[in-house]
């Protein structure tokens, strides 16, 4: 029976990311709940596939919008119907559903924070002409002008089409006019931070930055990142829900919409000023392919999904290692033998590409900035 799995189509740069492995676990988990399983089919060779056994409705999701363009192009020919987990189906014709965030809401909440924070003179930072993500997000931001009171035009957008940095740059030029940055993407934030403490530009004091993604990157950076953090299981628990009712109602033409909320988690780029506007409810992640192939970005990508899989005892040896410290040291104040010790600094310096301790350690300063930023001081595991 046909109706007895979901087939998911997610393109390959989507598919090693840990942003949407979480959305695939939302979409098994749900699926398991009713009593199906999922069947995952990359991009490579889509075209190909048979999808005449294929349920009437199916599940799209990933970073590159001509492939969900795609997708949805040839499921319509079949009189197939999509539902998109954390994209927006709004530029996609009226019979696509979806199940994602709203980054209009999470525009106006990010605004609200930096205006609760005291900052007026906000521009927007490394924002792509070519990502669909971005586009919502600056229109988001220039439409709210009037709403919060604040001024914001398009000269204070500083964007990219071929380089990010050279928004940085064009910025910088700029800087006096600003109290604060928002940036699209915590990967941008992480970089526009680099860049602006390599020119001697300090982090909270000349400028607050705060992003959307709420990446494990993010987190580790310095500064850590202002951020928003959204539940990227929970978006595809709920695309399976749509994808049920779209089954159930196929003939009716029925559409549905899910927005799921959001919320900041303020750290040292904004000094840790608490979001006393949390109360306002917030209710994919997709970009052009070339921005996940630029070298930079890849390699903070490759980071994240590191930092995203490592437990407790990872973090605690990440924390001795860069403080300078010999394995045989680590392993006697950890308690742990010298060949899991070993094991587990093969996986991260494995996961991240890097070839022994002194590339990893050169990565982490390049990217994260210099000193430990995986000192650990409290009892839960975040960084001070």
């Amino acid at each position: 029976m046909a109706d007895a799995f979901i087939p998911v189509v997610i393109n390959a740069t989507a598919f090693i990311s840990a942003q949407y492995k979480q959305v695939l676990s939302g979409i098994k988990t749900a699926a398991a709940k009713m009593g199906r399983t999922i069947r995952v089919f990359t991009e490579d060779g889509f075209d190909k596939l048979d999808t005449q056994q294929w349920p009437q409705v199916m599940i799209a999701t990933g970073t590159s919008l001509p492939f969900l363009r795609r997708v949805i192009a040839q499921m319509e020919s079949e009189d197939r119907r999509v539902v998109l987990a954390g994209t927006d189906s709004d530029q996609f014709g009226g019979l696509v559903s979806c199940a994602t965030h709203s980054r209009r809401t999470e525009m106006q909440q990010v605004l609200r924070y930096l205006l609760h924070c005291g900052k007026k003179n906000i521009a927007l930072v490394g924002f792509d002409d070519h990502s669909i993500n971005d586009r919502y997000r600056y229109h988001a931001a220039l439409s709210l002008q009037d709403t919060l009171g604040i001024s914001l035009t398009s000269q204070d957008a500083y964007r990219w089409t071929t380089e990010p940095e050279n928004s940085f740059h064009t910025f910088f030029e700029h800087i006096q006019q600003y109290d604060a940055a928002i940036c699209p993407n915590d990967v941008m934030a992480v970089s526009f931070a680099n860049f602006l403490r390599n020119h001697g530009v300090k982090l909270p004091d000349d400028l607050f930055i705060a992003s959307f993604g709420g990446m494990e990157l993010s987190r580790w950076a310095k500064p850590g990142i202002t951020t928003t953090r959204m539940d990227d299981f929970q978006v595809g628990q709920q695309a399976v829900t749509v994808w049920n009712l779209i089954r159930e109602n196929h003939a009716s033409g029925m559409v549905m919409k899910i927005s799921l909320p959001s919320y900041i988690i303020p750290r040292e780029s904004t000094a840790f000023i608490p979001d006393e506007a949390a109360a306002i409810p917030a209710h994919s992640h997709e970009s052009a392919d070339d921005f996940y192939s630029i070298p930079l970005v890849s390699a903070l990508v490759r980071l994240d999904d590191c930092l995203s899989r490592r437990d407790s005892l990872d973090f605690k040896i990440l924390s001795h290692l860069m403080r300078g410290e010999s394995y045989e040291s680590m392993g006697e104040s950890l308690f742990i033998s010298g060949s899991a010790l070993r094991y587990r600094l093969h996986k991260i310096y494995n996961d991240v590409g890097a070839a022994n301790r002194a590339a990893f350690e050169k990565m982490i300063h390049a990217h994260l900035g210099e000193g430990n930023p995986f000192e650990i001081s409290d009892e839960d595991g975040e960084n001070t």
